[in-house]
C-alpha cells in the first residue's frame, strides 16, 4: 500500500499505479508461472488414453467438418485417435479454401 499510496492522491491516481505495479511485474509472473509449468511431473496420474483423446478431437472440430465428426461418432467400434485425425484432415482437404483454414481445431 505504501507504494502507491500518498496523501491528497486522487482515487484515479492510486488506482492507476496499482495497476501499473501489476502490469510492470506481468513478465516476471510470467517466467515464473512457465518454469514452475515445466517443472511439474504427472506422478502417479494415468496417461491420456486413446478414447479420451478422441473425444476431445470429436468437441473441437468446427462447423465445416462437424458431419465428418457425427459419422464418426456413430461407428462401431469408434474408430481411434489417428484414424480420426487422418479421416478429418482428408476431409478438410477437400474443403474450399476459403474455409479449410478454420476447419480443423486440434485440442
Amino acid at each position: 500500500m505504501r507504494l502507491i499510496m500518498e496523501t491528497g492522491a486522487s482515487a484515479h491516481t492510486i488506482w492507476t499505479k496499482a495497476a501499473n505495479l501489476f502490469l510492470n511485474n506481468k513478465d516476471s509472473c510470467a517466467i515464473t508461472i512457465e518454469a514452475k509449468f515445466r517443472a511439474l511431473s504427472q506422478g502417479d496420474l494415468p496417461p491420456v488414453n486413446d478414447s479420451t483423446l478422441l473425444r476431445a478431437l470429436l468437441r473441437g472440430v468446427n462447423e465445416p467438418l462437424r458431419g465428418m465428426a457425427s459419422i464418426l461418432k456413430t461407428k462401431t467400434p469408434l474408430p481411434s485417435f489417428l484414424e480420426a485425425q487422418s479421416l478429418l484432415a482428408l476431409e478438410e482437404s477437400e474443403l474450399p479454401a476459403s474455409t479449410s483454414a478454420t476447419a480443423f481445431t486440434v485440442p
